[in-house]
């Protein structure tokens, strides 16, 4: 039966919740609570949703929608964006088949359109 002040019954449903996990102790799924600082959760945020780092290589294609022709070519990282998917970077490769692209010219690429990432560390062109 639902108190006058709690039509749902949702007082009753709480604190159960709070007997089966004491104050300080969180969940058995979530943990104990933790104490970051705001500038390690930015930290941690941003290291585990980013895929790219600036100055890795990625291999792209590029396809041109008139001719059906494609071309994979190295663009450098300049940074990424995990959220839109999107990479921004330049191109590292003379194109041969796309003549409206140039080395040096600054890119933003779809994931979509990674076929390879190399870290500058391992990085041998091919």
């Amino acid at each position: 039966m639902a108190l006058n002040n709690d039509p749902w019954g949702l007082a009753l449903h709480s604190k159960a919740i709070r007997s089966t996990f004491p104050q300080g102790q969180g969940s058995p799924r979530m943990g104990a609570p933790s104490r970051l600082t705001e500038a390690e959760v930015r930290d941690n945020r941003k290291s585990e949703t980013t895929m790219y780092a600036p100055g890795d290589y990625l291999k792209v294609e590029f396809k041109d929608q008139q001719s059906g022709e494609s071309e994979w070519m190295w663009v450098i990282v300049d940074r990424d964006d995990p959220e839109r998917r999107v990479v921004f970077g330049s191109l590292d490769s003379e194109s041969l088949v796309m003549t409206d692209l140039r080395l040096g010219q600054e890119l933003a690429v779809s994931y979509d359109n990674i076929r390879d990432h190399r870290t500058p560390a391992s990085f041998k062109p091919t």
